[in-house]
């Protein structure tokens, strides 16, 4: 019997750890606390700030790098150490869009001073890239320049 509650633990957290792969992590963590067992489909208005990122003159990047695995190492070590910087500033990673980021803070979860948390991600995920130029500089690595935009306003979430 213990065997069997091991394994279902087991399966469980695959599941879990499966499903927050195509579903932000945060909104899998609320699925699995919801009081309530079963998701529900649900629009509520609420004022969120969202933050977009993408990396400048990309095209130019890649035809210099070429497709391969110095460019998806060098796009895995970027798109890693910005989800980081969302994740900590209390963000919510929507997803990767070619080379660009797509994050919303106070949304699913609520987060005071918002606004603040996405342009502190902003200012962080600059600082971080210029760390990593170092790395990227003995790989080979271009040096790459991200833009972003922030904007704060009501929208409909669920």
């Amino acid at each position: 019997e213990i065997k069997s509650i091991q394994e279902s633990f087991s399966t469980m957290k695959t599941t879990i750890e499966s499903f927050a792969k195509y579903v932000p992590q945060d909104v899998v963590h609320q699925l699995v606390r919801a009081k309530a067992g079963l998701a529900r489909l649900a629009v509520d208005e609420l004022e969120v700030t969202v933050l977009f990122s993408d990396i400048e003159s990309f095209t130019k990047v890649c035809e210099h790098m070429g497709v391969g695995d110095k460019l998806l190492h060098l796009m895995s070590d970027y798109f890693t150490a910005m989800a980081e910087i969302i994740t900590g500033t209390g963000g919510c990673l929507l997803e990767f869009i070619g080379d660009a980021i797509l994050a919303v803070w106070n949304a699913p979860n609520a987060e005071e001073l918002h606004a603040v948390r996405a342009v502190t991600a902003a200012l962080e995920m600059h600082a971080k890239l210029e760390k990593l130029h170092a790395e990227w500089d003995a790989k080979g690595y271009p040096r790459i320049r991200i833009r972003c935009g922030i904007h704060t306003a009501k929208v409909l979430v669920g």
